[in-house]
C-alpha cells in the first residue's frame, strides 16, 4: 500500500507536523541553486588545516558520546575537540 506524503484530506485541526507538510508543497526548488556537497566541500576548504587536526578521528562513530559531552559541560555550542 502506498501512503501519499502529503495527507490528500483535509483536517479540522491540523497538527503542526501537518501544517508543515502542506506548507512545503509550495516551495519551489531552485535548479540554480549550488548543490549541497558543492556547499560543504567549498565551507570546509575555508577551514585551516590545523583545525581540521583538532577534531577527534572517531567523531562520526562516537558524535553522541562528544555531544552528550558538550552538553553537561554548559557549552552552548558544542566544542568537542
Amino acid at each position: 500500500m502506498n501512503t501519499p506524503l502529503i495527507p490528500t484530506h483535509k483536517l479540522e485541526n491540523p497538527s503542526v507536523e501537518e501544517k508543515e507538510l502542506n506548507s512545503l508543497q509550495n516551495i519551489d526548488f531552485d535548479y540554480n541553486a549550488e548543490p549541497i556537497w558543492e556547499l560543504a566541500d567549498r565551507l570546509s576548504a575555508q577551514v585551516p588545516q590545523e583545525e581540521w587536526a583538532k577534531l577527534p578521528t572517531d567523531l562520526a562513530r562516537n558524535f553522541d558520546h562528544y555531544h552528550i559531552k558538550s552538553q553537561k559541560n554548559g557549552s552552548r555550542s558544542p566544542k568537542i575537540w
